[in-house]
């Protein structure tokens, strides 16, 4: 059946894909008055999507058992809109990890320092011992780790890895141009989409540095990711709903300004102090859980846990039996996205009241229904983002090259034109280019 079906289920039960403007007073209070800085309802949602993702990232040392393994809190988020729509709440978000991301790269530079000096030693001493003057060889001294919070998607796997390795498996992927990720993955020596798919569940990941012929593990990665793109930047990414990636990300679909907005009205001229003041105080909250000698574990209280698994046997049940069978993964996951949210925000709130130096963290009435209503507004999100790629890949499967279109393409091919710059100008969809390249292939060259 349409999946308009199953959202109208999800209305009759008070869910919409619009956020309820009465849960941000519930929100923790540093949050909130982040969230009254953003100037329009929908920069409001996109700031709160995004800082729940950057925050995610934030949060080491706090862990639940879900399926009786530790989970973590981070989450996976991709913002789709069109080319020029208004992704400034966005940029805000990452600014709440820029202190802790700052004072992560100083921390590396003054390693560096201090191993230039350890260098130096250390070649003094070798010339030295080669001089006979020494009994024993001296230990060259390991390289200093690159130490930051954001990590680059412009870069290739092994470098991915590498830095998840220095920074205990942690750090967060942010990027507001989807195309820098998606083309890292289409790359042989860049595609670290297995990582993502493995780093999500915190499954170990391993690979082989061969300058220092040794094997590495990342016993239990922690990462986060929150990217912004077009729906043809997602295609690249994420091509088909059957992709692994799919299911593990929380979408939110991002309309057009219907007017110009005035650039030079300044309703919150303070932003960037705000910001600054903010970013410093969430690097606060992880200094502490940094601190902290075991983690603080995380649990939903047994009535909860009993609303969680009959909401999410409904969703389950509606979604294979309305939409499709093929997203009953998407609804699994989506009850682990629920569940993140519901950490990240008890300990927002635990910090808000001091309370991070406890064993355990029980999660409120309060933070378990924002996390609950959070969860059915993306789950709307993902199934109209299914939809729109099914239809997608229908059409491209069922798109025929004209023999008009053949000598166009024939043209360019011999003019020496990228087979995605043929598939947009002469398909009218840069997707096509593998149809493009199979025509090429298989008429052109006979």
């Amino acid at each position: 059946m349409n999946h308009h079906y199953f959202l109208q289920y999800l209305d009759e039960h008070e869910y919409s894909n619009q956020i309820s403007a009465s849960i941000y007073p519930q929100l923790p209070r540093l949050l909130q008055e982040c969230l009254n800085k953003m100037e329009t309802p929908q920069e409001r949602e996109l700031f709160l999507l995004g800082s729940l993702g950057v925050l995610s990232g934030m949060m080491p040392n706090v862990q639940g058992s879900y399926f009786g393994k530790a989970l973590y809190p981070n989450l996976y988020c991709f913002v789709i809109g069109k080319y020029g729509t208004g992704k400034g709440g966005l940029l805000w978000a990452r600014n709440l990890g820029n202190t802790v991301h700052e004072q992560l790269l100083q921390k590396a530079e003054e390693l560096h320092k201090d191993h230039s000096k350890q260098l130096a030693d250390y070649n003094r001493k070798l010339k030295e011992f080669d001089k006979g003057k020494l009994a024993e060889p001296p230990v060259e001294p390991t390289p200093p780790a690159h130490l930051k919070l954001f990590i680059p998607a412009n870069t290739t796997k092994t470098a991915v890895m590498q830095l998840l390795k220095e920074n205990e498996g942690r750090g967060i992927i942010f990027e507001t141009e989807g195309d820098t990720l998606a083309d890292m993955l289409r790359q042989d020596y860049g595609n670290f989409s297995d990582i993502l798919r493995k780093a999500y569940h915190h499954e170990p990941l391993s690979y082989f540095r061969r300058s220092n012929n040794e094997d590495v593990d990342i016993t239990l990665p922690a990462l986060s990711v929150v990217l912004s793109g077009t729906y043809d930047q997602l295609l690249r990414l994420i091509p088909t709903a059957e992709n692994g990636l799919f299911s593990r990300f929380c979408f939110y679909l991002l309309d057009s300004y219907t007017s110009f907005r005035d650039p030079f009205a300044t309703v919150h001229d303070d932003k960037e102090q705000f910001f600054t003041y903010a970013g410093g105080e969430y690097a606060k909250l992880y200094d502490r859980l940094m601190a902290r000698s075991e983690p603080l574990q995380f649990s939903l209280t047994p009535e909860q846990q009993k609303q969680f698994l009959n909401l999410f046997i409904e969703y389950k049940d509606g979604v294979v039996e309305m939409v499709d069978s093929e997203l009953d993964g998407s609804v699994n996951r989506m009850g682990v996205i629920c569940f993140r949210l519901a950490m990240i925000l008890s300990t927002l709130r635990a910090f808000e009241y001091n309370q991070l130096d406890a064993p355990k963290l029980v999660c409120t009435d309060k933070d378990f229904n924002i996390a609950k209503e959070l969860a059915a507004v993306l789950l709307h999100y993902t199934l109209e983002v299914y939809d729109h790629i099914k239809q997608q890949n229908i059409s491209r499967n069922n798109t025929t090259i004209t023999p008009e279109q053949g000598e166009e393409i024939k043209q360019m091919v011999e003019e020496g034109y990228s087979l995605r710059n043929i598939a947009r100008k002469v398909l009218g969809d840069a997707g096509l280019h593998n149809k493009v390249n199979r025509y090429k292939k298989n008429v052109l060259k006979k």
